[in-house]
């Protein structure tokens, strides 16, 4: 029995494996490919002639399952190599902005199994973040996000399990970006109070967004940091007004 990886050819090890009738589908062997090299079949557990299948019951860590494999065994006592050639897992994690749908740069994230160990950890550059053979198939895993992209808020953390076949998966993580609604009102009044000299400043004193207060409320997407703290100062009031 021989365990290659699809792509380079390669013999692998990890796994294991059941033999079993074909025509009853009783078990009549089980095995682990414990080493980068074939597995001999006892030969004396096989008839000539009779057709078995081969089975896999636990991929190779980073591998997909396989199709089961049916062979018959040659009547002339010539020795069968059976091949079965594996897939590797493959998943795209990809960070994306909730309005335009468009992917993201920036920002950190780590990818958990399912005891909240962490087993990857990557900066988003704006295209999909590649796991080939990575992550164990069947297995589910958590994408969170450690910190997201300035101007941006924090994602839910989100779920995802690699498919048993070696398909591609693509797990979308999406960010909303920041957004804070300033109201400039008189103490005596419910009505937005237009003329005044507004400004938020960052805790070091820096100027982040400024503008004069209107009939609407001010709004700021996309420029504040989620966690961060800020100032709302007034710099200076409409005519006729104290200072805040």
């Amino acid at each position: 029995f021989s365990k290659r990886d699809i792509t380079t050819d390669e013999e692998i090890s990890g796994g294991h494996y059941s033999l079993l009738d074909a025509a009853t589908g009783g078990l009549i062997y089980e095995f682990d490919k414990t080493a980068d090299k074939e597995v001999l079949i006892p030969a004396d557990i096989l008839m000539p002639g009779k057709e078995y299948i081969l089975r896999e019951d636990l991929a190779p860590t980073g591998y997909a399952y396989e199709d089961e494999i049916k062979f018959a065994v040659n009547e002339d006592g010539i020795p069968e190599v059976v091949i079965m050639q594996d897939t590797k897992t493959d998943v795209a994690l990809l960070k994306i902005d909730a309005v335009t749908k468009e992917p993201l740069s920036g920002g950190r994230y780590q990818v958990s199994d399912s005891n909240g160990a962490v087993v990857y950890q990557f900066t988003a550059s704006g295209k999909p973040e590649q796991l080939i053979g990575q992550l164990i198939a069947g297995q589910s895993y958590w994408l969170h996000e450690i910190s997201p992209r300035d101007g941006y808020a924090y994602a839910e953390d989100v779920m995802f399990t690699v498919s048993l076949d070696g398909r591609e998966d693509i797990v979308l993580m999406v960010d909303k970006p920041t957004q804070v609604i300033v109201s400039k009102k008189a103490i005596t009044g419910d009505n937005e109070l237009p003329g005044n000299y507004m400004s938020i400043r960052n805790m070091a004193g820096a100027v982040i967004e400024e503008w004069i207060s209107a009939e609407d409320p001010h709004i700021i997407t996309a420029k504040l940091v989620a966690g961060e703290t800020y100032l709302l100062c007034e710099e200076r009031p409409l005519e006729g007004y104290a200072y805040a």
